[in-house]
């Protein structure tokens, strides 16, 4: 039996016989995610920008539950993109970090922790956003109005998805043994797995087990069902039993918005939906296939950029916005005067965002 992780490297992983491949390297994941950030990185800002000071009148209630999923969501990316960016072995479910949080000497179990949170953080943000939509609906009987009240039902959310960390108070202490214990079901992982400080997050096939078929489908059953459950009352509100106390205008003005929330959180979905899709797929089939693995994170740091573009795009109040930015500069740089832009732009966005109704009252 071999002894050590330095005995197996030397004696039996040459029988592997794996070549090379950028895809399934460290630098093949590091690279293309600082790329990402690079891109992601000014159209999150503009998008705050956006948010802050070009929301009407008429969606001001609004906008902080918009601003707090947006936030969220761009946390939540940094982690994954330069911060904690992590190098996962799917099949024997450990990895390291290869972000800037490693570089630092923060453990990658840390790492996690902080990633899982924010995910969790992250998931009760959206289902703030479509709660204060629901809630700000006259009609609704069932709406949350009090502040203590919200407190209280979004620490109750948060709190029933805290179970999902309880695997990293169980993880392996002695971290040589895990490690040779995942290469009995797992003896060819690249060989990053032998040259950085990975981390077994657990060889306990019962815990593994509660988390595929117990905590794993309550977390997601807790998330979704909240958001399916504000959909209803919105839907329901808003389409179906309208109240006769709000004017048509404003009626419209919250389903328009409605739709948009539906847009924002469902096509930046596809980012997280294919590469858990992949992940699936790659443990139930045992597939020795790590640039797929990392071809899914990548995939998976995308959700942060797809939300930026949707909040850009379908919401027609900062689509306008951005297309008056774009035709601004675009004829100041054309005519070699860059003076009157800021006041014009302000005069522009004043004039089309002054309406006196609120959407959710």
């Amino acid at each position: 039996m071999t002894e050590s992780l330095e005995e197996y490297y030397s004696q039996k992983y040459s029988s592997c016989n794996l070549e090379y491949s950028f895809s399934a390297s460290w630098q093949g994941l590091a690279y293309p995610s600082h790329v990402i950030k690079s891109i992601a990185i000014p159209i999150k800002a503009l998008t705050v920008y956006i948010i802050i000071k070009r929301t009407p009148n008429h969606m001001k209630s609004l906008s902080i539950p918009l601003l707090v999923c947006h936030i969220c969501c761009t946390i939540l990316n940094l982690l994954f993109c330069t911060l904690a960016t992590p190098y996962i072995f799917l099949r024997s479910l450990s990895g390291f970090g290869v972000g800037l949080f490693s570089w630092m000497g923060v453990p990658f179990k840390i790492q996690m922790i902080f990633g899982f949170f924010m995910l969790v953080v992250c998931t009760c943000s959206f289902i703030y956003l479509f709660e204060n939509r629901s809630s700000t609906l006259q009609g609704n009987r069932f709406r949350i109005t009090r502040i203590p009240s919200k407190v209280a039902y979004h620490g109750i959310v948060l709190a029933l998805n805290c179970p999902i960390f309880y695997i990293f108070f169980k993880s392996p202490e002695n971290q040589e043994t895990a490690k040779l214990k995942v290469l009995e079901f797992d003896p060819c992982p690249t060989e990053e797995f032998f040259l950085s400080d990975v981390f077994v997050i657990s060889t306990d096939k019962d815990l593994i087990t509660l988390y595929v078929w117990g905590i794993g489908p309550f977390f997601l059953f807790n998330s979704v069902g909240h958001l399916i459950y504000h959909s209803f009352l919105t839907i329901y509100y808003l389409y179906i039993v309208p109240s006769k106390l709000i004017s048509v205008q404003t009626q419209k003005m919250q389903r328009q918005f409605f739709i948009g929330i539906v847009f924002q959180t469902g096509i930046p979905l596809v980012f997280v939906g294919v590469p858990a899709g992949m992940a699936v797929v790659i443990y139930l089939t045992n597939c020795s296939c790590q640039g797929l693995v990392n071809s899914a994170i990548l995939c998976l740091e995308l959700h942060g950029l797809a939300s930026s573009v949707t909040i850009l795009l379908a919401y027609n109040v900062y689509r306008k916005s951005i297309s008056d930015i774009f035709r601004i500069f675009s004829s100041s740089r054309n005519t070699g005067s860059l003076r009157i832009s800021p006041v014009r732009l302000a005069k522009q966005t004043n004039s089309s965002n002054n309406n006196p109704a609120e959407v959710g009252r």
